[in-house]
């Protein structure tokens, strides 16, 4: 459904997605991706709503109203897709980590535990 929405935004301005994206700063091989079915992260969607005006749940399908309103950029929906982003890239990053490596890590992760403060 992104991909869809976004051709069909392109389209409406009289421009080519690959433009677009060179525009945006994003890498163009992204694109065989996207027409692909995979999704752009959260960074990468917010840039796209923000150039076209329009919500991510737009770009996402999730909605029909393409009108960018305030609870949406910057609200609940956007931090929700921003953390699951960062969450998909940590695991992604753990799971490449050597058994060593991830002890290690876990070592950092105690470390930091034991000295923070509760009150923060």
């Amino acid at each position: 459904m992104f991909w869809e929405n976004f051709v069909a935004l392109c389209q409406e301005r009289g421009e080519k997605p690959t433009p677009v994206i060179k525009k945006l700063g994003i890498a163009v091989g992204l694109v065989t991706k996207w027409k692909n079915g995979t999704m752009p992260g959260s960074v990468t969607l917010s840039k796209i709503a923000n150039y076209f005006g329009v919500s991510v749940d737009y770009l996402l399908g999730k909605t029909d109203k393409k009108e960018n309103s305030p609870a949406v950029t910057g609200g609940a929906d956007e931090e929700y897709y921003l953390l699951a982003n960062r969450a998909k890239s940590g695991e992604q990053a753990i799971q490449k980590l050597t058994k060593e490596e991830y002890e290690a890590l876990v070592a950092v992760i105690k470390t930091f535990r034991s000295n923070s403060n509760d009150d923060l």
